[in-house]
C-alpha cells in the first residue's frame, strides 16, 4: 500500500491520534514527574528514582510487549497499554503518596508498547 492510499484508511488516522496521544501522556509524566515527586514531598534522590523507574519499566515493557503481541495480537496489546497507562495516570491523580510507586510501575510497563 503506498503513503498516499493509507493517508485515505480510518486505520491510518486511529493509529495516528493514539500514537499522538501516547506520545504525549509520555512526554507530559517526562516532564513533570520529578517536580510533582518534589510537591509531594520526595527527596532529591527519590524523585530522580521515580524517572528511572519509569524509563527502566518502560523498556522492560517494550521487549515485553513484543513477545505479548507475538502471542495475543497487536490490537489487544495494545489497548490492554494504554488501558494501564490510563489507570495509572487516573491513581496518579486520585491517590495520595502510598500508591505513588505502583502507579510508576503501571505507567512505565503500560508505555512500552504505546511509545
Amino acid at each position: 500500500m503506498s503513503f498516499h492510499d493509507a493517508l485515505r484508511t480510518s486505520n491510518f488516522w486511529i493509529l495516528g491520534f493514539i500514537a499522538m496521544g501516547g506520545f504525549y501522556a509520555v512526554l507530559a509524566m517526562a516532564t513533570h514527574l520529578f517536580l510533582h515527586m518534589r510537591g509531594e514531598g520526595f527527596d532529591v534522590q527519590k524523585a530522580a528514582t521515580g524517572i528511572t523507574v519509569m524509563f527502566l519499566l518502560g523498556l522492560a515493557g517494550k521487549l515485553g510487549s513484543g513477545i505479548l503481541a507475538d502471542r495475543f495480537g497487536d490490537k489487544r496489546v495494545l489497548v490492554g497499554s494504554l488501558s494501564v497507562m490510563c489507570c495509572a495516570a487516573w491513581l496518579l491523580i486520585s491517590t495520595n503518596t502510598t500508591a505513588f510507586w505502583p502507579v510508576l510501575v503501571l505507567f512505565g510497563l503500560g508505555w512500552g508498547r504505546v511509545g
